[in-house]
């Protein structure tokens, strides 16, 4: 049964989830409206009508025009995690320890966490090196962390869950609830992600 108090602690939940897939994305230093711009695009990566026929600047548009609520937010988010900072007004750096970096990798879902490992381990294979990686945990999640391939690891991943007949279904939806209501970056994703994380 739903409450009031289990919708609320999954909509927090999903942000920052989102903000962990969005911080996999971002080079070390970054600012705020590439923050946020990174987070909007996580519901469309994958999503062919980007390519084809939608505004180019549609996601920037979105950012813009909700810059505020964005801040209201995110950055509560961002002062509360460990692993990254403001270091200005409108400026964030995250932590390049890999341990820090790999214990953030094993808190997104648990259904991302296995499309970004397979797509580390097929990489390593690719380059030869899997058999030099430790492949037990923390060990490997830190391997993911350092990999160069990281960003391709976390778009793919995110792009094949969405591509799923009922999550695609379900993001179509995201944008038009309006930015509190739909909590931003794919509650219903994330929330089927996080069910099948504590399984």
């Amino acid at each position: 049964m739903r409450t009031e108090s289990n919708v609320k602690l999954a909509l927090q939940t999903n942000r920052y989830n989102a903000v962990r897939a969005a911080l996999c994305l971002l080079p070390l230093e970054f600012t705020e409206e590439e923050l946020f711009t990174t987070i909007a695009s996580l519901s469309y990566i994958g999503d062919f009508r980007m390519i084809y026929g939608e505004n180019p600047n549609k996601i920037y548009n979105i950012v813009q025009k909700q810059f505020e609520e964005f801040q209201s937010i995110y950055r509560p988010i961002i002062q509360d995690l460990p692993a990254v900072d403001y270091v200005s007004v409108d400026r964030i750096v995250q932590d390049d320890n890999l341990k820090v970096r790999g214990s953030m990798i094993q808190q997104l879902p648990k259904k991302l966490q296995e499309k970004i490992q397979y797509h580390h381990k097929w990489y390593l294979n690719r380059m030869d090196q899997f058999r030099s990686v430790n492949t037990q945990e923390p060990q490997f999640s830190q391997s993911i962390a350092n990999s160069p391939e990281l960003p391709i690891y976390v778009k793919n991943g995110i792009s094949e869950i969405i591509r799923g007949p009922a999550l695609g279904q379900a993001v179509k939806g995201i944008f038009t609830a309006g930015l509190v209501k739909s909590s931003f970056y794919i509650s219903a994703k994330l929330a089927k992600m996080a069910r099948a994380k504590k399984r």
